[in-house]
Formats: C-alpha cells, sequence, structure tokens
C-alpha cells in the first residue's frame, strides 16, 4: 500500500497510508516507493506539512530512518524534529 513517499508526492493522504495495528493506539505509517520526487518534497515544504498533519491525529510521530550522518534523507526528516538519536 502506499506509504510517507506516496504521501510527500500527493499521491495518498494520511489517513491512506496509516496502517493501524493490533496494538491498541500504535499506527504506522510504511515508507512507500522511494523516487526523486519524494526527496524533492523532503527538501521543499510538503514535508513539514505532512509533519504537521500528523503531529494533529497522533500524540507522538516517531521516525526510523537510515542513519542520520550517512544519508541526506535523514537529515532532511530531522529538520524540525524535536529530536534525533
Amino acid at each position: 500500500g502506499p506509504g510517507l513517499c506516496e504521501v510527500l508526492r500527493e499521491e495518498a493522504t494520511t489517513a491512506d497510508a496509516t496502517c493501524h495495528t493490533k496494538v491498541p493506539g500504535l499506527s504506522v505509517m510504511p515508507a512507500g516507493k522511494w523516487t526523486l520526487t519524494a526527496r524533492q518534497a523532503l527538501v521543499g515544504d510538503r514535508w513539514g506539512l505532512v509533519r504537521r498533519q500528523l503531529e494533529r491525529q497522533f500524540d507522538f510521530v516517531v521516525l526510523d530512518s537510515a542513519p542520520l550522518l550517512l544519508a541526506t534523507d535523514s537529515l532532511l526528516l530531522a529538520r524540525g524534529a524535536d529530536g534525533v538519536v
């Protein structure tokens, strides 16, 4: 199904890309299919809009990404984050 990359490309909504789990109160959004357009959305304003939408829908938003210093996508995702481990 769709994931974050599809949401960034505006091919899906956050509701379409969010999967509910068997754990009460836990939802997951998979990465989706990466393309250069998704990376460009991270550089532009689209990621900020998606992040704010997720923050309104959920109590906590946790991102699992590649190691921060090894991938530029991770650095782009980390912009505006409350913390990075």
